[in-house]
């Protein structure tokens, strides 16, 4: 499958963020340039790797997320033999610390997402080269949290949903709580300064007379 020409913006709602995939294999194909580097690899591996959501990050990813990306990761399971992948462009990639072109023959592993409407291209979130060197290739949030495997985005909405109602919930039975305690406090008040003010009035009286 050659790469295809880039179009003019790649946008992370263009990918269903709430599924992380794993994949490693061989490129067969480099489009190095603007606006995107973009990839073909050919798919030869796609299980989790023991210890994958522990492995050393870029420093400067850790509060994008991108550790709850990795604990997110799922298995390939597009079942296709070769996919485009979808890069930053060349002048980030340096910036990122890749100061050298990616070339065919090389093996990649990837973390990334389908495009929703294109199962053959996928946005990676980080890389991993030969020699172990992670190069991010996100900058911006992404417009939904990646969600484990075994549950949907859906039902974590829900569960969102359900624990806010819950907690919206439990707010209001504290203000009846105290509406209530407030109610009965004043009662008790007015009750007292009522029998005080009849003891004080019936001992006038049996003093008058």
């Amino acid at each position: 499958m050659a790469v295809q020409q880039a179009s003019a913006h790649h946008g992370w709602a263009e990918f269903d963020t709430t599924r992380a995939y794993y994949l490693s294999g061989e490129l067969t194909n480099v489009r190095w340039g603007s606006p995107h580097v973009e990839v073909t690899m050919r798919v030869e591996k796609t299980a989790v790797p023991e210890g994958w959501a522990g492995r050393d990050l870029p420093a400067d990813v850790e509060e994008m997320g991108t550790r709850d990306t990795m604990k997110a990761t799922r298995p390939y399971d597009g079942g296709l033999k070769e996919l485009n992948l979808v890069l930053a462009p060349p002048e980030t990639l340096r910036d990122w610390g890749l100061d050298r072109r990616l070339e065919t023959g090389e093996s990649i592993e990837a973390v990334g997402f389908l495009n929703r409407e294109h199962d053959d291209e996928l946005r990676p979130e980080l890389i991993y080269l030969e020699d172990g060197q992670a190069v991010r290739q996100r900058l911006l949030s992404l417009p939904d949290k990646p969600v484990p495997p075994g549950q949907s985005a859906d039902s974590s909405a829900d569960s969102d949903g359900r624990d806010e109602a819950s907690s919206s919930a439990a707010e209001q039975g504290d203000d009846s709580v105290s509406s209530n305690a407030l109610v009965w406090t004043v009662t008790g008040a007015v009750v007292m300064l009522l029998v005080a003010g009849g003891a004080v009035y019936i001992k006038r009286r049996s003093s008058g007379a």
